[in-house]
């Protein structure tokens, strides 16, 4: 029985803009409008608001290990209809800002990424600190398609990394 299969593929789905069309940044004192001069204070509860071809970017340091944000399970479930699904040549991508580092440390009891029926979205960028968890960092489940993590750094869990199950066409 198959579970997940991993390809390595170039396809429209692995490009994504240049772009921020919003900025995260945990350092604001208020939630913003996800603009540069007004980010949004956290990623959790903005996933939602993003749509094919989006580009969120997650504000960090440039030196150093990285800017920490503090994350419950970042919950990218479409299934539920808690975040929309991404397109063929529009992904949606959650990602750093450029050539600056961002820690997403678990605080929470989950994983710090749930894919869930999820198709055509991008990680790109994150140090993923499961901070000791026996979840995994990252599951990828029920049907979740096309979605792509790139450059992405995984440590201190206690279990595996990522987990598939009913996951197909998923690049890394």
């Amino acid at each position: 029985m198959v579970f997940a299969r991993i390809e390595f593929v170039q396809s429209p789905y692995l490009v994504q803009g240049a772009v921020c069309s919003y900025y995260v940044d945990n350092h604001v004192s208020n939630d913003g409008d996800g603009s540069w001069s007004l980010p949004w204070k956290n990623i959790n509860s903005h996933v939602g608001d993003l749509r094919p071809g989006d580009t969120m970017c997650a504000r960090g340091d440039i030196s150093g290990a990285g800017r920490v944000y503090e994350v419950t399970e970042i919950s990218l479930d479409s299934t539920g209809g808690l975040v929309r699904d991404g397109t063929l040549g529009s992904p949606i991508t959650v990602r750093t800002y450029p050539d600056e580092r961002v820690i997403l440390k678990n605080v929470g009891s989950g994983s710090i990424l749930y894919f869930r029926g999820t198709n055509y979205w991008v990680f790109d960028g994150f140090i993923m600190d499961n901070n000791g968890h026996g979840s995994r960092a990252i599951r990828i489940v029920h049907g979740a398609s096309h979605n792509v993590l790139r450059n992405n750094e995984i440590y201190n869990g206690s279990n595996d990394g990522i987990a598939f199950f009913d996951a197909t066409m998923l690049a890394m």
